[in-house]
């Protein structure tokens, strides 16, 4: 799947807002199977091009993730996405007790909208990556 639809809404998105520099931005991605394919941990470009071009337009970048939030887990997330060269401003990991990810990633956008930011968009391949608190939903 070559995912340029999705890219370009997202770029076009981050050009509309990114002239306002009042506000504090941020786009969010999920890890598994949007930035990172999980067969093979190998980068899936177009959406870490998206990725690139956030942070080079100087957007927040937030990975919300359902891998859950256990030491041996999130020691090797933050190796993959450091390996791959994905920096990030805020990373979530699922608290292990919580069963109902579609729940979790809402309260998880919901913890970024608190924190002060504006969501332009949030981009994944499940339909619980996005939704309320997420911006514009952008489904791979």
């Amino acid at each position: 799947m070559s995912f340029q639809k999705q890219v370009s809404i997202g770029m076009n998105m981050i050009d509309q807002v990114n002239k306002n520099k009042n506000k504090k931005y941020c786009v969010i991605f999920d890890i598994d199977d949007t930035l990172i394919n999980s067969k093979d941990h190998s980068i899936i470009y177009p959406i870490y091009y998206l990725y690139e071009y956030a942070r080079f337009q100087g957007i927040s970048t937030v990975l919300i993730t359902a891998r859950p939030g256990l030491m041996h887990n999130m020691k090797f997330t933050m190796d993959e996405l450091r390996d791959n060269n994905i920096s990030y401003d805020l990373l979530h990991f699922k608290p292990p007790h919580m069963t109902d990810i579609e729940k979790y990633k809402l309260f998880a956008r919901k913890e970024v909208y608190e924190l002060g930011y504006t969501c332009i968009f949030s981009i994944g391949d499940m339909f619980w990556d996005t939704g309320d608190y997420g911006g514009i939903p952008i489904l791979l």
